[in-house]
């Protein structure tokens, strides 16, 4: 506990109760981000991560924390998923065509854990998410990502919505 103490002296009171999950179930991560790597998808995973690791929460990153694995598989990514608090889809089209993208809310949605879609404003435009709404919310996967609504986490001309939806989700994790 002391080296904890030590280590997010920032504030040792909340990191210790926001850690103390770790200790009493088989969670790894605070926060699990499902997203596509070659287009705006990424921006909002970095976005939403900076943030959160900013405020000492554990967001997985395969790069980091599958490091051990000599081939990383949709399995690999499931399993990360079942082992946190917390998913985030940051929703683009690619993320929608990807099969690591679903197999990723599959798991969240098999281990019943809360997913909070969220996008680039800067990208796409309320029209694009009712687009993706109506298209996805039947989806026997997608459709679980859409019980609450998509939240904006890149957006140049309203950085306040940003913020307040940055704050949404280091609560919930």
């Amino acid at each position: 506990v002391a080296c904890v103490l030590v280590r997010h002296a920032r504030n040792p009171v909340s990191s210790l109760l926001r850690n103390s999950f770790f200790s009493s179930s088989s969670r790894k991560f605070h926060v699990f981000i499902s997203h596509f790597t070659k287009d705006d998808s990424h921006n909002a995973f970095n976005q939403v991560q900076a943030f959160l690791s900013a405020k000492d929460f554990t967001v997985f990153n395969p790069t980091t924390h599958l490091s051990h694995v000599e081939v990383i598989n949709t399995e690999a990514m499931q399993d990360a998923v079942k082992r946190s608090k917390l998913v985030v889809a940051a929703l683009s089209d690619g993320f929608f065509e990807s099969s690591w993208c679903a197999a990723e809310i599959v798991a969240a949605k098999e281990a019943r854990i809360r997913v909070i879609p969220v996008f680039s404003g800067d990208k796409h435009g309320s029209d694009k998410i009712d687009e993706w709404v109506e298209k996805y919310k039947d989806h026997p996967d997608f459709g679980y990502i859409f019980q609450e609504n998509a939240r904006d986490v890149l957006n140049k001309q309203n950085p306040g919505s940003v913020k307040a939806t940055l704050e949404y989700l280091s609560k919930l994790a």
